[in-house]
């Protein structure tokens, strides 16, 4: 395909949100389905969580590889773990209602733009 040409990958999304490219996928959370998954490059997609919330909001990762997902309506942020089960990593409840969007800085420090409006940082053991 030439450079610059565009074509269709994955249709029957139902509210693809979050896009993320890691370890040569796309990755997006799928908020009518409450999946998060990947697609690749031929169009082949893959559910790699389940969410059990309302919907998942955003995505990123650990710097372990681990991945991050942000369950807005219940301010929690979830980890998944080796086996694929996912944890509370962090309870946002203290500091807000609904969260959405999470980047990972360099310094391995999750971080809510909600949160970060509020001058609150997300670590491996709580939020403040």
């Amino acid at each position: 395909m030439a450079m610059g040409m565009q074509r269709t990958l994955v249709t029957d999304l139902e509210i693809g949100e979050s896009p993320r490219w890691h370890d040569g996928r796309l990755w997006l959370a799928n908020w009518g389905t409450q999946e998060v998954l990947t697609v690749s490059a031929d169009g082949s997609t893959r559910v790699v969580a389940r969410v059990p919330t309302s919907i998942p909001y955003s995505i990123d990762w650990l710097p372990d590889g681990r991945l991050l997902v942000v369950s807005g309506q219940e301010a929690k942020l979830l980890r998944q773990e080796g086996d694929g089960s996912l944890v509370t990593h962090a309870d946002l409840s203290d500091i807000g209602d609904v969260f959405n969007e999470i980047v990972v800085d360099r310094h391995a420090e999750p971080t809510s733009t909600e949160a970060a409006s509020r001058s609150s940082y997300l670590t491996d053991r709580h939020a403040w």
